[in-house]
């Protein structure tokens, strides 16, 4: 981690309104200020936000204070708005909701592509780990996709700033261009896949020519290529 985090900018210590204060006066504050906004709009004025990486006993207490002493049913993780779309899309690709490789799979692949995701920043275990392999395998490739110029950059071959919400026109562009150009490994996909035929032909009415994916993604057709 200490290769990607530092503490420039970190909160060390508590603050409150901009100032250094110490726990107890920090604690103190939050308690009255929540308290003060529960009676006077009631309990329903007052929400939280929490985060997927807690532990179970941390969402209990949390729970336990929001919904039991303050009385509102506003609580929220980003597990809804990051790990629900991603346990989804699981499911519907790989009939389970687990990711169907390991670490070690990462460090061995000839192309890693990825896809809106700052790699460097929000799992920096996995991005140093992978630079170390790209460093000891100079045949490995790594695309990054992303609207966002990101940290993993600094370890692309290719990087395409696609226009954002974009991302399904170009994936039915490339799929549709490996089906034109035979590229598709058929043998793996009868076995391993339900509906590709269906997949390609939706693939090939949304996407059209190379051209005009790259005219959609807002890119240059010479990098899709």
């Amino acid at each position: 981690l200490h290769e990607t985090l530092g503490e420039q900018g970190r909160l060390l210590k508590p603050r409150v309104d901009g100032q250094e204060v110490s726990w107890e006066q920090a604690l103190t504050t939050t308690a009255e200020r929540l308290q003060a906004q529960r009676s006077a709009h009631g309990p329903q004025s007052v929400a939280a936000y929490l985060s997927g990486q807690l532990l179970t006993e941390d969402y209990y207490v949390a729970n336990k204070l929001f919904k039991g002493f303050l009385g509102t049913p506003h609580l929220d993780t980003n597990s809804r708005l990051c790990m629900a779309s991603a346990v989804a899309g699981y499911k519907r690709a790989f009939g389970a909701d687990a990711v169907p490789c390991s670490y070690e799979d990462l460090e061995e692949a000839e192309l890693v592509v990825l896809v809106g995701s700052n790699l460097a920043w929000n799992h920096p275990v996995l991005y140093q780990r992978l630079k170390v392999a790209k460093e000891r395998n100079p045949l490995m490739r790594v695309v990054v996709i992303d609207p966002r110029v990101t940290d993993s950059c600094e370890i692309a071959d290719l990087y395409l700033g696609i226009r954002p919400g974009s991302d399904a026109y170009l994936f039915n562009g490339l799929l549709a261009w490996m089906d034109a150009h035979n590229r598709l490994d058929s043998v793996y996909l009868e076995r391993h896949t339900e509906g590709l035929e269906d997949t390609l032909n939706a693939a090939q009415q949304n996407s059209g020519s190379v051209e005009a994916v790259a005219r959609e993604c807002d890119v240059d057709p010479e990098r899709l290529e």
